[in-house]
């Protein structure tokens, strides 16, 4: 293994994941709740999302297949003992962006359809 390039976050990188079909843009969270794309080649944050209020710490990114979109599983900094919301630890799409798998806290498996309805 060799290392092409490196760069420093001024804050704390939770999890990361390369935008599909760009081979130099990144999404990272920052662990405050708000999502970068971050560009490698130019080192710097072309725009930051801030995903809710009440979510502070995004615990996965998944970058659809085809580029167009991506989802995140976030959580508060305190939890709850009431049975919902269960956190989603880790997320995958299936290779054509068409189901989205998630791994839930309580080991529960969940499966999505993610087709869009278009007129």
């Amino acid at each position: 293994m060799q290392t092409k390039a490196s760069s420093i976050s001024k804050s704390l990188l939770i999890s990361l994941e390369w935008v599909t079909k760009q081979d130099r843009m990144l999404l990272l969270d920052s662990g405050v709740g708000t999502t970068h794309l971050y560009d490698t080649e130019a080192k710097k944050n072309l725009c930051e999302i801030n995903i809710n209020d009440d979510m502070f710490r995004i615990l996965s990114l998944m970058c659809r297949p085809n580029g167009t979109s991506f989802v995140c599983s976030a959580a508060a900094f305190q939890f709850s003992l009431d049975p919902e919301p269960i956190t989603i630890n880790c997320t995958a799409f299936n290779h054509n962006g068409n189901m989205l798998v998630t791994g839930a806290a309580d080991g529960v498996i969940w499966l999505f359809g993610m087709q869009v309805c278009s007129r």
